[in-house]
């Protein structure tokens, strides 16, 4: 069983697991094998996640082909030794998920919610969908840079949540177009080659439904087939992948659908 691992440089390597049942601190050391980073250094993050040692990866759902985020531990150099309360500014980059890094400047007094402000204002985000990732610990927004343990020069991860609100309004606005429609023939799970996915598309209540499906199959196919199982009516449901709503005439290829992915549903608005 392989599993994919990616450093906040966007560098990506594949790691090899005994099964789902192995331990988070295990594969920590796998990933010492590679990178030299010490697993007291190591902070994996899966789906807003941060992974405890004492964990399995099957624990959180975790599959062959899945994707693992690596974030390194950070230390201030030794000669930082002035204290932050006596410090005017602190200088901090915001890495977007595996993008550029942007420059902050905050005074120590300001707080998590200030920098989420700043962030809004220059990289577009909202607020309500930042998530802030430092050393394995998600920032508060009461929180003020003096109470944590940000130095100046430090890097802070933000992780971007689904647009749920301003998605479903979009979708609503696209269920009232003329939806792609194909030809019904059977169902995904018979389109089985060498080039297939393996995925499952996930309810809203939580039941899942394992799918194998060439790369050409388009979307439509696997919401019908979908709906089918769950005894849904057609056209029923939205497709969500990382956050984006999948149109039925695009195909599973065209959204680069992960080997082990999950895709959410979403009910349409009546």
């Amino acid at each position: 069983m392989h599993i994919q691992i990616q450093q906040l440089s966007g560098k990506k390597f594949s790691i090899e697991i005994s099964s789902s049942e192995e331990k988070i601190k295990t594969v920590k050391l796998r990933i010492l094998g590679i990178t030299s980073i010490v697993p007291k250094k190591q902070f994996l993050v899966y789906k807003s996640d941060v992974l405890e040692d004492e964990r399995t990866l099957g624990s959180y759902g975790i599959r062959e082909g899945s994707t693992i985020d690596l974030v390194e531990k950070q230390d201030p150099e030794n000669n930082q030794n002035q204290e932050k309360s006596q410090q005017q500014t602190v200088k901090i980059s915001v890495q977007i998920e595996i993008g550029d890094s942007n420059l902050f400047v905050m005074k120590p007094t300001d707080t998590i919610e200030t920098l989420k402000d700043k962030i809004e204002v220059q990289l577009h985000v909202p607020k309500k969908n930042q998530q802030l990732l430092f050393n394995g610990q998600w920032l508060e927004n009461k929180q003020t840079f003096q109470q944590t343990d940000i130095f100046d020069g430090a890097i802070v991860f933000l992780m971007v949540k689904p647009l749920w609100h301003e998605l479903i309004q979009y979708m609503n606005k696209q269920s009232q177009k003329k939806i792609y429609k194909e030809e019904e023939e059977d169902e995904v799970e018979e389109y089985v080659d060498d080039e297939s996915v393996s995925f499952c598309v996930r309810s809203q209540q939580g039941q899942e439904v394992q799918f194998k499906a060439k790369q050409d199959i388009h979307i439509q196919r696997v919401m019908d087939s979908f709906c089918t199982n769950q005894k849904l009516p057609l056209n029923s449901i939205h497709l969500v992948f990382n956050g984006k709503n999948l149109k039925p005439n695009r195909t599973v290829g065209y959204y680069n659908i992960e080997q082990g992915g999950t895709i959410n549903t979403i009910k349409k608005l009546s």
